[in-house]
């Protein structure tokens, strides 16, 4: 995957979030979705610091997902959409954490899911509330 070019690979979660935006479209799930794509360097220091292998890392490709309703309707269509994301593509076992019903310590609130994504790749999508967002500040905590 990282012998794919870098603009390959972004066009990649491009195509990927428009899919996810149309069908959300569909259910009726009002969300904004952004993505991006990590960089060389970043996955290396991700593997020494936390002493991973390559194939330990999956969000290689990644999706953010804002979904615009608020409290527990925002909750709700937080949940919805990962009903979504999981009829668009295959989930991988294990690769589901739900920090909405279960906030870790530091209050981090959002959904994680990691999917075998378009052209078989793996494609991680967190999916959270604007509120829930807002709350993160500058940076998204590691998982």
């Amino acid at each position: 995957m990282v012998n794919q070019p870098r603009a390959d690979r972004e066009l990649l979660v491009e195509e990927a979030g428009r899919s996810l935006a149309v069908a959300l479209e569909s259910a009726d799930i009002r969300a904004a979705v952004s993505g991006h794509t990590r960089n060389l360097h970043s996955i290396y220091e991700e593997m020494a610091r936390r002493r991973r292998e390559f194939n330990e890392i999956y969000d290689l490709n990644a999706l953010d997902v804002l979904v615009q309703r608020e409290g527990r309707e925002g909750e709700r269509d937080c949940y919805g959409t990962v009903g979504v994301i999981h009829s668009l593509w295959t989930p991988l076992p294990g690769r589901f954490r739900d920090y909405v019903a279960m906030p870790r310590f530091d209050t981090y609130r959002s959904l994680h899911t990691t999917v075998i994504g378009p052209e078989g790749r793996p494609l991680e999508i967190r999916v959270r509330t604007r509120e829930m967002d807002e709350r993160l500040g500058a940076e998204d905590p590691e998982p």
